[in-house]
């Protein structure tokens, strides 16, 4: 054994040039003798009695470094006395660098770090307790075990930019260029740009594309994006010029190395209400029946609501399911759930970017009130074959990336498919436990890159899902979508984006049970889109966007035949309905000052019927009902018109770098609508066009905001009011059905709605523990009135929607113990939701008959849940081409048996009252995941 004694004394002594007060003798327990010492045993003793973190980017430093053994030093751990041994170790190499900071020992070959500053944040949550000599890697840079690559981090050349002739002294100068992802040229959306140097910031679009206004001379330009490593440039810039950049992934021992610039991006753009859900928030959230799901992490966020446990669909500022517009690669999705609601359709080993609006919608957009999610896939592997999946009692998955032609042509695949009979049989319920539930899903992405500049992208998903209540009735319902997308870089100022989708959705009601009865019901909608986006820069401060897009509605509202030979059920079918919706548009982003900037746009919309539809008409002077039609005609194409202009705008002003107010208007439009009678979407609900009695519904909103962030961007918190104005909403009278109903109008009631609340968020993105808290307040409110009383509701007074939950809270956490274990918490609160409720029953003629109370006057008890998760990495070495883990959730941990609902029976001494629930007890789920 090495004399670690005699090694400080001799060190302390010679190196008499530092400051030899602080290398005092230190007794440390447990210390024992060396007859030498080497770097490797000096770095190991550091990690395993001091606080000391080392990081190193070549293993080839220690090796070198270790044919060099001291006798006689005892060692203190005063910060003079470690910088003095590492600087004894290291002196004679000279392509060996090292550099402080605090506690944190950074050691590179062949390349200088810049200065280290704070806005680097260190994690120190690896687990250096199990580093292992036999560990070293490569020249990947790892040293026991740990890995940094400080060339991805900052890069020491400088590079000129732009012409020396045009140079002038404090001229403000624009950088431009693409961010992409470094194996396969994957476009990265959203990635920040920041000049150290100043306080000039920006994002990539869609295309990777930013453009960043500078002044003439020498800059550092930091880029960086979640999951990659950050990039710091030297440039010297004379005139406008562009700069393209690639990023790595992150293999390093440096937990979210993030620029202040962008965790100061929610306090820097303009527009408020945006959540950009990069996909690592995915494991803040216990995976749910196994599963990552974007759709779990959305309905995390304030704001974001479902009316209930196992509800399809999700709720947002108070407005009903079908007002959110679901893009999937620029395609409309119909039904976003599998599973009863408790699975999205989603792959997330697929998603690359997800964006959701729920106060400024950018004039792009178009048909929904409420919000817009933009879900984006990703881009398979240009450079080779990799995958992705997972296992557990519940479902499997597997993503395969292919690249057929290097760096011009890949395809992505991904599919997933469930065996949940044992899931189904965790239901309380006894009719959903005596059931039967499956679905699968596949998705197809490929791109092929014509240049640097011009890209095309193809994208197919389909999926299908089957269940059956009690053997007698099988229901099948089923999504398909197709999207084709061309996007071109014409030169610095200008991008082009045009985009071709099909939409489809169908269900089928299969009834064999008695065959003299046996029926199909189908329903099926068809959605063709075209849509063309041209962005412009016309100056270093100003952005302008300006596109058209049509969306043709082909739906087959139902049909119904005989499904047996024996069938006594008679073929009928309504009246197929097509419309065509075109949208033109232009949105304006100005920045006056560092401190305000404006994004103002304009959507005009125009809808109308394409085809030849029969109508009824009524009596005026009398309700509209089935006893009330006088006549049927039929309607000439562009008969039925609506159109209209839809302003929107953003305001930000900034108070400080970390703080921002913003305030933003907006005016929305909706031609096609689901009508349901019940709280949640059913997979069997009817989409029902515009027509001549259904107008299209209208919504305004207006919200203001404050965001201010703490810590230098570490913790962000933001504070939004909104209230929103609703015209033409949706209700329906009691007992309406849908389903082969000739005559909706005569089931539907248009009113005013109006809603409003508050959303509070306190986000933490990085260090051992991170997650966030929200807190949402909202009512919504609809108000039915009319000249009958048969279409009036709660005697034309604001009662609360189906959808009313004052309360909101959502509490998720990720704690990081080490590089292997991670465990993940999450905590949902939520009031009930309103209800009608009988009060007393009467009889008349030997007749029961019950009081209701008004619409929605009382509520369901409570929402409360508690998931946990525990994640295990069993391997750490990057340089594994296999690599797999373990996720471990329990959904309901605490086996709390929340209504979904509450029903009534009546008996001969009154009503009693019945609470319906989906889960009472915890449910476990075991994942093995794993990565190729």
């Amino acid at each position: 054994m090495k004399k670690w004694t005699l090694f400080c004394i001799w060190l302390c002594f010679s190196l008499a040039s530092y400051s030899q007060k602080d290398c005092l003798e230190y007794d440390v327990n447990g210390v024992q003798s060396y007859d030498s010492v080497s770097l490797t045993s000096f770095i190991h003793y550091l990690h395993d009695q001091t606080t000391y973190k080392v990081y190193m980017n070549d293993s080839t430093i220690a090796e070198m470094v270790d044919q060099k053994y001291v006798t006689s030093l005892f060692i203190s751990k005063t910060t003079n006395c470690i910088q003095s041994a590492f600087d004894f170790f290291l002196a004679p190499q000279k392509n060996v660098f090292i550099e402080y900071l605090d506690e944190y020992v950074f050691i590179t070959k062949d390349v200088k770090l810049f200065t280290v500053r704070e806005s680097f944040l260190i994690d120190d949550s690896e687990d250096l307790n199990e580093l292992d000599s036999g560990s070293r890697q490569g020249n990947t840079g790892d040293l026991l075990g740990l890995m940094l690559n400080p060339e991805s981090v900052s890069r020491p050349e400088l590079i000129e930019l732009g012409d020396r002739a045009l140079y002038q002294t404090d001229q403000n100068v624009k950088l431009s260029g693409y961010v992409r992802e470094e194996s396969t040229g994957e476009p990265l959306i959203g990635v920040s740009v920041h000049s150290v140097n100043g306080s000039s910031y920006t994002t990539t679009n869609r295309f990777g594309y930013y453009e960043l206004l500078v002044i003439s001379g020498n800059h550092t330009i930091q880029v960086n994006y979640s999951g990659k490593q950050p990039i710091s440039q030297a440039i010297r810039i004379y005139s406008s010029a562009s700069l393209d950049f690639e990023m790595i992934e992150k293999v390093v021992a440096l937990n979210e190395v993030v620029i202040s610039a962008d965790r100061d991006r929610n306090v820097d753009q303009p527009e408020m209400g945006i959540e950009r859900l990069e996909m690592s928030k995915i494991a803040y959230i216990p995976k749910v029946l196994g599963e990552n799901d974007i759709l779990k992490v959305i309905l995390a966020r304030p704001g974001v609501k479902s009316v209930g446990e196992g509800a399809q669909g999700f709720n947002v500022r108070g407005g009903n399911a079908d007002q959110n517009l679901v893009l999937f690669d620029g395609a409309p999705v119909y039904n976003s759930s599998h599973f009863f609601g408790f699975f999205s359709i989603f792959n997330a080993d697929i998603i690359g970017s997800t964006e959701l609006y729920k106060s400024l919608i950018p004039a792009q957009y178009g048909g929904r009130l409420s919000s817009v999610l933009d879900i984006r896939s990703r881009v398979g592997n240009q450079e080779e074959v990799a995958g992705v999946g997972g296992i557990n009692p519940i479902s499997a998955r597997l993503t395969v990336d292919v690249p057929i032609i290097k760096d011009k042509l890949n395809v992505i695949a991904g599919m997933r498919r469930t065996h949940s009979s044992w899931i189904l049989s965790q239901f309380k319920n006894t009719q959903v436990k005596n059931s039967d539930a499956s679905f699968y899903d596949l998705t197809f992405k490929s791109r092929y890159t014509i240049d640097s500049d011009q890209a095309i992208d193809v994208s197919f998903y389909n999926s299908g899902d089957e269940f059956n209540l009690l053997s007698d009735t099988l229901f099948h319902y089923n999504n398909t979508l197709l999207s084709g997308r061309y996007y071109s870089s014409i030169s610095d100022q200008l991008n082009l984006d045009i985009s071709a989708t099909y939409s489809g959705y169908d269900y089928l009601i299969d009834y064999t049970e008695i065959p003299e009865q046996a029926f199909q019901i189908e329903f099926g909608i068809k959605e063709l889109g075209l849509k063309a986006v041209a962005v412009q820069s016309p100056s270093e401060v100003e952005q302008r966007e300006v596109g058209v897009e049509f969306k043709g509605y082909f739906m087959q509202p139902g049909a119904i035949r005989a499904n047996s030979d024996l069938s006594g059920v008679g073929d009928f079918s309504l009246e197929d309905e097509n419309s065509l919706e075109m949208g033109l548009f232009v949105n304006e982003k100005y920045e006056f000052s560092s401190q305000l900037s404006l994004s103002a746009g304009i959507r005009y919309s125009l809808y109308g019927n394409i085809s030849s539809v029969t109508s009824q008409t009524y009596d005026e002077s009398l309700p509209l009902d089935q006893s009330t039609i006088q006549d049927t005609v039929t309607l000439a194409p562009m008969d039925i018109l609506y159109h209209g202009l839809e302003p929107r705008f953003s305001l930000r002003y900034s108070i400080s770098p970390y703080t921002s107010l913003k305030a933003s208007y907006n005016r929305t439009r909706q031609y096609i609508n689901m009508l349901s009678n019940t709280v949640s979407i059913s997979p069997i609900d009817v989409w029902k066009l515009s027509d001549e009695y259904i107008q299209p519904q209208i919504g305004d909103q207006f919200s203001v905001g404050i965001y201010k962030n703490f810590n230098k961007g570490i913790i962000e918190t933001s504070a939004e009011v909104y209230f929103k104005n609703f015209q033409n909403i949706l209700d329906y009278k009691i007992g309406s059905g849908f389903i082969l109903n000739e005559s909706v109008e005569t089931d539907v009631l248009q009113g005013k709605g109006r809603s409003y609340g508050m959303e509070l968020l306190v986000e933490k993105r990085t260090g051992k523990l991170s997650g966030w808290i929200s807190y949402t307040y909202s009512r919504s409110f609809i108000k039915i009135a009319s000249d009958f009383p048969t279409e009036t509701i709660n005697d034309a007074n604001f009662f609360p929607t189906n959808y009313d939950r004052p309360h909101d809270f959502s509490l998720i956490s990720n704690y990081k113990l080490n590089r292997r274990w991670s465990f993940s918490f999450s905590a949902k609160y939520s009031s009930g939701r309103p209800g009608t409720y009988p009060l007393s029953q009467y009889k008349l003629d030997n007749n029961r008959g019950l009081f209701y109370s008004n619409r929605n006057e009382y509520r369901i008890p409570d929402y409360f849940r508690i998931d946990v998760g525990v994640n295990l990495d069993k391997n750490l070495r990057t340089v594994k081409k296999y690599h797999g883990s373990w996720s471990l959730s329990v959904y309901n941990v605490l086996g709390r048996d929340n209504a979904y609902s509450v029903y009534f029976t009546t008996t001969q001494t009154g009503v009693r009252a019945y609470k319906l629930s989906i889960f009472d007890s915890p449910i476990p789920t075991i994942t093995y995941n794993f990565s190729f």
